[in-house]
């Protein structure tokens, strides 16, 4: 789970927390691409990986926390702040 992963994504990233409903990543590049600005291939990988349709947050490189939103079947469609519910900020 620490490793970095980077399969089609141009950013680096690792996984920080899995649950039922949810997967957490924290963006780790410094010399790539962040998260944010890759988040079509980010969500795409993480398909890849068994991401279904539970809820993706992710730890920019600012350490904000927030949400790639997906459909479930591995495409992006936005963003959201994580603090619009249960999560702390």
């Amino acid at each position: 789970m620490s490793a970095v992963h980077r399969l089609n994504s141009r950013s680096q990233w690792v996984v920080s927390s899995m649950g039922l409903n949810h997967v957490i990543i924290r963006d780790v590049g410094t010399d790539s691409v962040s998260v944010t600005n890759d988040a079509e291939d980010v969500v795409s990988d993480l398909h890849t990986q068994g991401l279904g349709s539970r809820r993706l947050l992710y730890f920019d490189s600012e350490g904000c926390l927030d949400e790639l939103c997906h459909d479930g079947h591995g495409n992006f469609t936005g963003f959201r702040a994580a603090c619009d519910d249960e999560w702390e900020c």
